[in-house]
């Protein structure tokens, strides 16, 4: 039989049968690393039983884990209002933007000439003559 940590925790727990606990009591009085192994272990689950808390309610963990998982669906719906938080303001923010690069372009255009009219202007377009016509055709 191996004896490991997991063997030496089930023996504090007094989860092995007889033959298998004198078997492991009888190594540990023979080997002293499995005694020192045992020993840690011994003082580590008794650390663990004095940091155990008292005051948990009945059905403690049914309402940690329901609580956790409605944080997890909240989280989930927060991240979607946040989102839509975010593209609301970028799109207005574009869309000033947009609005802003037309206008300057718009009077921009007018002001040197460029373009007959404003949609011309605003895209940049150049005015429909026969001159632009037969450059933007290579001829």
């Amino acid at each position: 039989m191996t004896i490991d940590r997991d063997t030496l925790v089930r023996l504090l727990r007094g989860e092995l049968s007889e033959d298998e606990a004198s078997s492991v009591r009888k190594a540990i009085e023979s080997d002293r690393s499995i005694a020192a192994q045992y020993e840690s272990v011994r003082r580590l689950t008794g650390l663990l039983r004095e940091g155990v808390a008292d005051s948990f309610a009945p059905y403690f963990s049914e309402r940690v884990l329901k609580k956790l998982m409605s944080t997890a669906s909240n989280g989930r719906t927060a991240f979607y209002d946040s989102l839509q938080w975010v593209f609301l303001r970028l799109a207005a923010a574009s869309l000033l933007v947009v609005i802003g690069l037309g206008a300057y372009s718009a009077l921009d255009a007018r002001e040197s000439e460029l373009s007959a009219n404003t949609i011309e202007a605003v895209f940049g377009l150049p005015t429909a003559d026969l001159e632009n016509l037969f450059y933007l055709q290579g001829i």
